[in-house]
């Protein structure tokens, strides 16, 4: 299966950290439609949702970020013409709970999951290992 994921499983994989290298760019490409998108229980919980993606994955998506911080700035700009309380219905709790139990859809790639849940994306980012730091404390030939 390779449609897009549905609005609320790239949510609930925004909170929870996970398949991040499918659902950041296409949350990224809902918020540049409509940064105020309502997937769930508020107008920007999509927006929302991309604010808790960790540092280590924009780190390594430089371009991504980017565009993370054009809906940033969109979503920040389009919330100044609403009346205030839905201005400030934006910084409501995202509650991943309410989100699991209302949400009817499977996940469209869980082979992309592992069986544990744990995802790639969930380990910080690091350089790969050297050679020498590989076999350091390794006996030495004396030959």
């Amino acid at each position: 299966m390779n449609g897009p994921m549905p609005e609320r499983d790239i949510l609930v994989a925004l909170l929870n950290r996970t398949r991040l290298e499918i659902a950041v760019p296409e949350a990224l490409d809902l918020v540049a439609h409509d940064p105020l998108i309502a997937v769930h229980s508020f107008r920007g919980d999509l927006l929302r949702g991309l604010m808790e993606v960790p540092d280590q994955f924009w780190r390594r998506h430089a371009i991504l970020y980017d565009q993370y911080r054009d809906a940033v700035r969109a979503g920040a700009k389009a919330r100044r013409i609403l009346p205030a309380e839905v201005r400030l219905g934006f910084w409501s709790p995202l509650e991943i709970d309410n989100l699991l139990d209302s949400s009817t859809s499977q996940p469209l790639r869980p082979e992309l999951d592992d069986v544990n849940g744990a995802s790639f994306d969930s380990f910080p980012a690091s350089d790969p290992p050297t050679w020498s730091s590989m076999h350091a404390g390794a006996p030495q030939s004396t030959a």
